[in-house]
């Protein structure tokens, strides 16, 4: 990152009316948790010109971290009045959704994200989780296994918010590998007191409708408009 950074910075030397390497920067800024300089490269941008569906989006994203939900809301918003169709930005308006506890919103917008009903239990069940509602998003993650047996996601999320449950017994995951079936008797460790339950509850698993970037955060679309279409 501080290798790409350097040379975004380099882009901006020759041309510091770039837009895309601004926009890049910013976003790189933002993962580096350097975000006050990131607003500062992302207004830049901003002000040049019409902004794409890539910089409202990751905006928005930039916002959404800042814990800024509803200023992230309306980029997001700006962002599908572009392009109806950018699967970030739905993504990314489902978890601010979610956030704010407008979660049937929330549920609506991970569907226009992702034809797969898995896809959609697996973020509502992130949501539920970071608004500590860990019995709803126990239940959107056996939704989800319900349809998917061996989703991975569903598995690891299950198991993270059934921990956090005070008094929640140890659970058997029953998962299907290839054309057989076998049963995968995994621990559950009590939570011991409510304060322990609630502990790293925030930020537990990624969303998981797909995007675009080719970084390994699915919330940012850093790929070029070419590749990201």
């Amino acid at each position: 990152l501080d290798e790409a950074q350097q040379l975004y910075g380099d882009v901006l030397k020759l041309d510091p009316t770039n837009v895309e390497a601004l926009r890049r920067s910013a976003v790189l800024m933002t993962k580096r948790n350097k975000l006050d300089e990131a607003a500062s490269l992302f207004d830049k941008a901003l002000a040049l010109k019409s902004p794409t569906v890539q910089l409202l989006n990751d905006y928005g994203y930039h916002c959404y971290l800042k814990n800024d939900h509803s200023k992230a809301e309306d980029y997001f918003r700006r962002a599908l009045d572009l392009d109806p169709d950018f699967v970030p930005a739905w993504t990314n308006l489902g978890l601010t959704l979610g956030e704010l506890s407008r979660f049937d919103e929330a549920r609506l917008a991970f569907q226009r994200a992702t034809q797969s009903p898995t896809d959609v239990h697996c973020n509502m069940g992130y949501v539920y989780a970071n608004q500590r509602k860990f019995e709803l998003a126990q239940n959107e993650f056996n939704k989800a296994l319900e349809l998917e047996p061996n989703r991975a996601t569903a598995v690891e999320g299950l198991l993270e918010v059934s921990r956090r449950i005070p008094g929640s017994e140890p659970i058997t995951i029953v998962r299907t590998v290839g054309s057989a079936r076998k049963s995968e008797p995994t621990e559950v460790p009590k939570a011991e007191t409510p304060g322990d339950a609630l502990m790293g509850a925030t930020n537990m698993l990624p969303p998981v409708a797909p995007a675009t970037t080719p970084f390994d955060h699915a919330n940012f679309s850093l790929s070029s408009d070419a590749v990201s279409k």
